[in-house]
């Protein structure tokens, strides 16, 4: 007796079942834009398309891709009037410790007997620095290597797949020599480069550039004796690089891979004084189960054939490196590890 008509029934479901967000059609997509984001390369990024029903799939892609710009900790998104005239709003909101980062470390290593080495680091990274979305980083190092390296990094279209980058970068460093496990000398080099990238951004997972450059290095045996060629020349030549990451997490991976591949060409007839070649190739591959990762590390280099100046070869040895090894005590110019 407690029982409905099967009509009655019908209804009563209609009305405790949601109705679902695909089938909302939308008219019209705003922004609720509280970033310096440019709305032009939100809206290369969304795919919605009006009066059509509304695939929610396809929108939650679309706004992790908006999230992968880097400078919002929100996106988010509402539907107004859900239904047949549905209005779609775009919820933006920037870091709040943006657009200005700066990060902060320190490395120090020993050898626990007559080596150590101690750098300071600094890092600012000023982001959204225009409409198309430039970003400038500084590099900083101090200690027993000096370093500052600045790239400013160039969209050159609201979809941000196409980019050029201007860096320039000068190194004041050593090498430690080795005859077998003896350290025989310290081998000072001066390198001031300036290069000019253009490069393609590879959907999610990559990147290609390429660039020429141009520079001066400066190479002395600073104390002890070695057999290597000190050097005061100008430095020339093109540079290319294909990069992807597919790893599931930047420092702790369990899934996924990820590789480069870079070739410099030193040449004459772009203002170097010497000519030579290197190749250079890394790739990492991580598998999980349980509790367990797995994962295999290649790495390789080569001058394919011709002579790399000596602050140019190929170094093994330290930690994480042949640890069995002092830093860098093995030198080549081909490699190859697993």
């Amino acid at each position: 007796r407690y029982s409905l008509s099967q009509a009655e029934y019908e209804d009563f479901r209609r009305r405790h079942r949601r109705v679902p967000l695909f089938e909302a059609k939308i008219t019209k997509v705003e922004y609720a834009n509280h970033s310096r984001v440019d709305e032009r390369a939100i809206r290369k990024r969304l795919s919605v398309q009006t009066e059509v029903p509304l695939q929610l799939d396809r929108l939650q892609e679309d706004l992790v891709s908006i999230y992968d710009l880097g400078s919002l900790d929100l996106v988010d998104f509402e539907l107004d009037n859900p239904g047949e005239n549905t209005t779609l709003r775009v919820l933006l909101q920037e870091k709040s410790y943006g657009p200005n980062l700066f990060n902060l470390g320190v490395n120090l290593s020993s050898d626990l007997r007559d080596k150590t080495t101690f750098n300071a680091r600094w890092r600012l990274t000023r982001m959204e620095m225009n409409a198309l979305g430039a970003e400038w980083r500084n590099d900083f190092r101090f200690g027993t290597a000096k370093e500052v390296k600045s790239e400013w990094y160039q969209p050159v279209e609201f979809g941000r797949r196409w980019f050029i980058a201007p860096q320039f970068r000068y190194l004041d460093d050593f090498q430690n020599i080795y005859d077998g496990d003896d350290r025989i000398a310290d081998y000072k080099i001066q390198d001031t480069r300036a290069r000019l990238d253009a490069g393609l951004q590879l959907a999610r997972f990559g990147e290609l550039r390429s660039g020429l450059f141009f520079g001066y290095v400066r190479t002395r045996v600073e104390s002890g004796s070695a057999d290597l060629v000190e050097l005061d020349e100008r430095q020339g030549g093109w540079f290319t690089q294909f990069a992807y990451d597919l790893v599931d997490d930047p420092d702790f991976p369990k899934q996924g891979g990820g590789g480069r591949l870079a070739l410099q060409l030193s040449r004459k007839s772009l203002g170097s004084e010497s000519r030579y070649d290197k190749l250079s190739a890394h790739w990492g591959q991580f598998h999980s189960w349980a509790d367990n990762t797995t994962f295999l590390i290649l790495d390789a280099g080569s001058s394919l054939g011709t002579v790399l100046p000596a602050h140019e070869e190929f170094l093994l040895g330290g930690l994480n490196s042949f640890s069995g090894f002092n830093d860098g005590q093995l030198r080549g110019r081909v490699f190859a590890t697993a």
